[in-house]
């Protein structure tokens, strides 16, 4: 018999998903841009779209020297969900960018991001927010 915990953990990621598949629906989370030096540059906006069963993640930042990379530009992505964890990972960069792979948890309290470098995941050591919105 599930514990309780285990119930509510498994009842938030149905929820989560079934908002993602609905039409048109967006999934949106606090996101801190960093300059490659480490300089936070503000908080802007992480955003998952689903249709089809394809993902496409936008990051938004307000600051104009956030990274050409990822900000202010959408990417194709997939998405995979479990009772804890929303797994994103960007899906064909732009030459010289590296794929990311951000984990959110999906009580909202936060997440880590990693980059591949080098064919391994390699964390991001830095807090970019990941807050549900």
């Amino acid at each position: 018999m599930p514990s309780a915990q285990s119930l509510r953990k498994i009842v938030l990621a149905s929820a989560a998903a079934a908002a993602a598949m609905t039409a048109g629906a967006a999934e949106t989370w606090t996101y801190v841009h960093f300059t490659p030096g480490g300089l936070a540059l503000g908080t802007g906006v992480l955003e998952l779209e689903e249709a089809q069963g394809k993902g496409t993640v936008s990051m938004f930042s307000y600051h104009e020297y956030a990274d050409g990379c990822y900000a202010k530009r959408k990417m194709d992505a997939t998405v995979t969900r479990d009772a804890e964890f929303t797994v994103i990972t960007t899906q064909d960069m732009m030459r010289g960018c590296a794929p990311l792979r951000i984990t959110i948890r999906n009580d909202g309290t936060g997440g880590r991001q990693e980059a591949l470098v080098g064919g391994a995941w390699v964390p991001d050591q830095r807090d970019h927010g990941l807050r549900r919105k």
